[in-house]
């Protein structure tokens, strides 16, 4: 963690994490190769596709974790004015946005998801 605060009240503080309880590269590849076993089962007499692709759905249970990599950055901007006793502070987590389509290889931990695309605009902030 590194804090950086100017006379003036306005400070900076950058964080940079590793969260061990989040999943690893193996579970990805494992949730992958789950999938594409099951995959293996689409058209064969007798198996349903909505089967297949509700177990692939269920399955993705990795994906409901705060943290989907082990690693993780916060920054801080604050301000204080001392002589009132007023601050503010934003602390940006993360910002995404952007037009996806899930494509690639069949190993890929997205094409795991029941959905081939979507637009998204996400920004996490607390004040």
């Amino acid at each position: 963690m590194t804090t950086w605060t100017h006379q003036n009240g306005i400070s900076l503080l950058g964080e940079l994490w590793w969260d061990g309880t989040a999943n690893s590269a193996e579970d990805w590849r494992q949730l992958a190769h789950t999938a594409e076993r099951r995959n293996t089962l689409i058209g064969v007499p007798g198996v349903p596709l909505a089967a297949v692709a509700g177990a692939n759905a269920a399955s993705t249970r990795l994906f409901d974790q705060a943290n989907l990599a082990r690693r993780g950055l916060l920054t801080r901007l604050a301000w204080s004015d001392t002589a009132s006793g007023w601050s503010a502070a934003a602390d940006l987590w993360r910002l995404d946005t952007g037009l996806r389509h899930y494509g690639g290889s069949a190993e890929s931990a997205f094409r795991l998801l029941p959905q081939r695309s979507a637009a998204f605009v996400a920004l996490g902030m607390s004040w």
